[in-house]
């Protein structure tokens, strides 16, 4: 039976099932940051509701803070989200309290999906490799795989359904016979309509946003395709295990 493929092109529209395969996207920054953490020794992230959260779980834990509100740290947290200031730091054995506008509370809504991973251009074709051995497990074959974009405060991400679109692309590839929805048809398109990762990231008014914060560094780092291979799972046994906490 031939797989099926939908794209959520902003997470008011995540509807994850039980036997979906989830791939959450914030390109900018939260799933890039993610990556960059367990790239650098992070032992565990667990994923906040909301400011407050992190920032009381991770006092009363001894656990780093990172994350942002309005594109910077708050105020009694560790690290922000930037992904360039933290592939600076060793993470080794630690674990990372987390929370930020947009890419959290994506993961937060894949949730009830069977695997739920963290996907950027950062680590593009690795998200894409787990993704399809997921679908590959037993009981799984013919499932779906939603790819979920976080968009920018309940609104369309142009980076997001870009990132998405690559996806789609190499999902394609591998796996001819698959079933896509008219979204991920869009965001293929989408991406395609760009010479690559770095002009499409460049293109979005969240990138211009950050620039004027002073993060255009990140806003390139971000736009790196393939820098990493660690792939962030929903999941306490996962080689890079993400958690909630409410």
């Amino acid at each position: 039976m031939a797989g099926r493929l939908s794209v959520a092109l902003v997470r008011s529209l995540v509807v994850a099932d039980t036997d979906d395969v989830c791939v959450a996207i914030d390109v900018l920054r939260a799933t890039t940051t993610l990556a960059v953490l367990f790239a650098r020794g992070c032992a565990g992230v667990w994923l906040a509701a909301d400011v407050e959260t992190a920032r009381r779980f991770g006092r009363s834990t001894g656990r780093l803070i990172c994350g942002e509100a309005g594109g910077l740290a708050p105020p009694g947290f560790d690290y922000g989200n930037s992904p360039l200031e933290l592939s600076r730091v060793d993470l080794t054995g630690r674990e990372v309290v987390f929370a930020t506008t947009n890419g959290t509370g994506t993961l937060r809504a894949c949730a009830k999906g069977g695997r739920v991973f963290a996907g950027g251009f950062v680590n593009l074709t690795a998200t894409v490799q787990s993704a399809l051995r997921a679908l590959d497990e037993p009981g799984a074959e013919g499932g779906r795989l939603l790819i979920a974009c976080a968009g920018t405060h309940g609104r369309f991400g142009l980076e997001d359904a870009a990132c998405a679109g690559l996806m789609v692309r190499k999902l394609q590839s591998a796996r001819p016979d698959t079933r896509i929805d008219d979204a991920a048809e869009g965001a293929r398109r989408l991406f395609e309509s760009f010479d690559g990762p770095f002009e499409a990231v460049q293109a979005s008014s969240h990138a211009q946003t950050l620039q004027e914060l002073g993060l255009g560094d990140d806003v390139a780092f971000c736009a790196q395709l393939d820098a990493t291979g660690v792939v962030p799972e929903l999941n306490p046994a996962a080689p890079w295990p993400l958690y909630l906490v409410d």
